[in-house]
């Protein structure tokens, strides 16, 4: 969906030595990961459909996923 995020990504785990866990803690450390899902009446007055993506909208576990996430 967003080509250019993904070059930066591919240009930063080639800089950094293809290191996995850089990436990971690039990703995790970033603003946009660590957004809260719980709803904010204020904001949702404005983008009540999220467009501008200021929560994380909530997904489903299969249960396949579910199943190892409790493993």
């Amino acid at each position: 969906n967003h080509p250019e995020l993904l070059d930066w990504l591919a240009a930063e785990l080639i800089e950094h030595d293809w290191s996995i866990k850089h990436i990971q803690r690039l990703i995790c450390s970033s603003y946009t990961y660590q957004q809260s899902s719980l709803k904010q009446d204020s904001a949702y007055a404005i983008d009540a459909q999220n467009q501008w993506l200021w929560r994380r909208s909530p997904k489903r576990l299969d249960a396949e996923a579910l199943r190892d996430t409790v493993l």
